[in-house]
């Protein structure tokens, strides 16, 4: 996972008629937002970190989730057997997995796709 940038980003996290929820990064304990737009909140991170897992949390509950992800290939020419990465993007609300997406980077010297998700609870 060393050589990819990581990129996440949430656009859409709303509560009530237009009610607008901040998002907070529990796990990696180390990682913070790269870029915070108040209004309307949208947070985005973009990272060369090495991690298992990503989690974030709504600071209070919301109807509805969107955002991004995708990743970039930074390194050199892979070596033969190389895999690239998956993720899996797991959305939970009230303690339970409401939507499971799944994301495979594409091969070294193709352009990357974006994962663009809105789920509504």
């Amino acid at each position: 996972m060393e050589q990819y940038l990581i990129n996440f980003g949430v656009h859409s996290l709303y509560q009530g008629q237009s009610g607008f929820v901040s998002a907070t990064i529990i796990q990696p304990g180390n990682l913070e937002w790269t870029q915070v737009i108040d209004e309307p909140k949208t947070f985005n991170l973009s990272t060369p970190a090495t991690f298992s897992e990503l989690v974030i949390e709504s600071e209070e509950p919301v109807h509805t989730l969107g955002f991004n992800f995708n990743v970039v290939h930074t390194g050199d020419i892979p070596a033969e057997g190389f895999e690239n990465l998956r993720a899996t993007i797991r959305v939970f609300g009230d303690n339970a997995e409401v939507q499971t997406f799944q994301y495979a980077a594409r091969p070294v010297g193709e352009t990357s796709e974006v994962l663009s998700e809105v789920v509504r609870f």
